[in-house]
């Protein structure tokens, strides 16, 4: 039996914005005469609390260990990716564990999420 494919598309342009789909065919009908931004594939992965993790989405980390500021958390936020033949997080250079990780955005609707946070900011909960 094949496995699963959810595709969602991003059309920055007009008032759909995010449109979830689970076929190319279902692509091709709904945008006939209409453009999108970009298509992103379902990872398969799910973030600590469940949620469906997305090609385009930004996860966060908050890491107590690794500094404080006055909420006593310090994050870390990364990006999922397309990379060589599977999903990663951009600018990863360890092993991680998605557990830890939880869906905030993505970088269509949210993109001021990663502005200058170089993969660690402190985000107000």
């Amino acid at each position: 039996m094949p496995e699963e494919i959810k595709i969602r598309c991003w059309d920055g342009v007009g008032n759909h914005g995010m449109q979830y789909f689970e076929s190319l065919q279902e692509i091709a009908d709904y945008y006939r005469g209409h453009k999108y931004q970009a298509e992103m594939l379902f990872t398969g992965l799910v973030d600590k609390n469940g949620k469906e993790i997305w090609e385009g989405d930004i996860l966060v980390k908050f890491c107590p260990c690794c500094s404080k500021d006055l909420t006593g958390e310090f994050t870390e936020i990364k990006e999922m990716i397309f990379k060589d033949g599977k999903f990663v997080l951009k600018d990863a250079n360890y092993h991680y564990d998605l557990n830890r990780y939880e869906v905030i955005g993505n970088i269509y609707e949210n993109p001021e999420l990663l502005e200058n946070t170089h993969g660690t900011a402190r985000l107000n909960k």
